[in-house]
């Protein structure tokens, strides 16, 4: 007998009956799956993961950029008597 750890996902959503809060998800075979307690809905989660989970494609902010940093080299000079 293999024991499945399924754990819920807060806040998640289930596509099919539209139910909060009762989608679980468990690794089976190395295979990611979800599952809703309130209707039955299963299905294989390769895609979704994929894409990112929670955010439908292409609902980046048209402001996105990635972030740069500068790294300013700080010079401390023996001499100032703070």
């Amino acid at each position: 007998m293999v024991n499945l750890m399924k754990r819920f996902v807060a806040g998640a959503v289930c596509p099919a009956c539209g139910a909060v809060d009762r989608i679980r998800v468990y690794r089976d075979n190395n295979r990611l799956f979800q599952e809703c307690v309130a209707c039955d809905f299963h299905q294989r989660m390769s895609s979704a993961v994929d894409e990112g989970v929670g955010q439908p494609p292409g609902s980046e902010p048209d402001d996105a950029a990635p972030l740069r940093f500068v790294n300013k080299a700080v010079s401390i000079d023996s001499t100032d008597p703070d």
